[in-house]
């Protein structure tokens, strides 16, 4: 079995005492929808010796991080509030945030605050607040047609139309 990008290995204590090894894939957007998290290994450096052909010892090191480039809609819900913009010569290429081995590169869209929007409608739907007036229900439909027009799948959109698609 070929092992996806970013996933990673973990070590299990069987009950006979004995330990098995099994491959963690990344979750799917779905899964982040349904309100899953992923509890990561932490990011380590390591040093592999190998020796090439004529003999020389050549010291590699290697890092269990995998990088991620996304849109805002498929960043994971806690990582929201620790996204850092990086600038070029001034102009803004993206948003980097890190989780432990992860590191996400959240590209800008032109549709983020739609995004942003329905974000903060799902927070306050899973915080009990289900009422909504007509102003923010023409705001949550707006943005969800938007989201749903260019395509977006990130776990914002499956969720935001899980909940809010029959309005």
């Amino acid at each position: 079995m070929s092992r996806k990008y970013g996933s990673f290995n973990v070590r299990v204590k069987q009950t006979d005492g004995t330990i098995k090894k099994h491959t963690v894939n990344s979750l799917s957007q779905h899964d982040i929808s349904n309100g899953w998290r992923m509890i990561l290994p932490n990011k380590k450096l390591i040093t592999v010796t190998h020796k090439k052909e004529d003999g020389t010892i050549v010291n590699l090191r290697k890092t269990n991080e995998s990088f991620f480039k996304i849109n805002l809609s498929q960043l994971p819900p806690h990582l929201f509030n620790k996204l850092i913009p990086v600038y070029r010569k001034g102009h803004l290429i993206h948003y980097k945030v890190s989780d432990k081995c992860y590191t996400y590169l959240v590209q800008e869209t032109p549709i983020d605050s739609h995004i942003l929007k329905l974000l903060k409608y799902c927070n306050l739907y899973e915080n009990g607040y289900v009422i909504y007036k007509e102003d923010e229900l023409e705001e949550i439909k707006e943005s969800l047609a938007i989201l749903n027009e260019n395509e977006i799948k990130g776990w914002v959109a499956i969720k935001s139309n899980r909940l809010f698609g029959s309005l």
